[in-house]
């Protein structure tokens, strides 16, 4: 609620913050890759984040990845989508 997420190519992630301060995410503080395919903001507010080494979820305070070594393919992770009969989106993934 009031930040605005801008996901790059090849530059990770910006949150522009109520206040005006900018936060970045990149490969060095907390993403698995630079490149970012999509963002997803589910009910509770929370930000997931779909890059090229796997899937990023932002609650609160918190920093969760998701890759190989949570069940997830080999693969970039490109989009989300939303099931109505769960609390977490699901994620596409090439040979997922």
């Amino acid at each position: 609620a009031g930040r605005l997420w801008v996901a790059t190519e090849n530059s990770g992630v910006s949150v522009v913050q109520a206040a005006g301060k900018v936060v970045h995410y990149d490969a060095r503080n907390g993403l698995p890759s630079d490149v970012v395919y999509s963002l997803f903001e589910d009910r509770d507010g929370s930000m997931w984040v779909a890059t090229a080494a796997g899937v990023v979820h932002f609650a609160r305070s918190r920093i969760d990845r998701f890759g190989v070594e949570s069940g997830l393919p080999d693969a970039p992770a490109f989009h989300f989508c939303w099931r109505a009969s769960r609390t977490d989106p699901l994620s596409a993934v090439m040979r997922g």
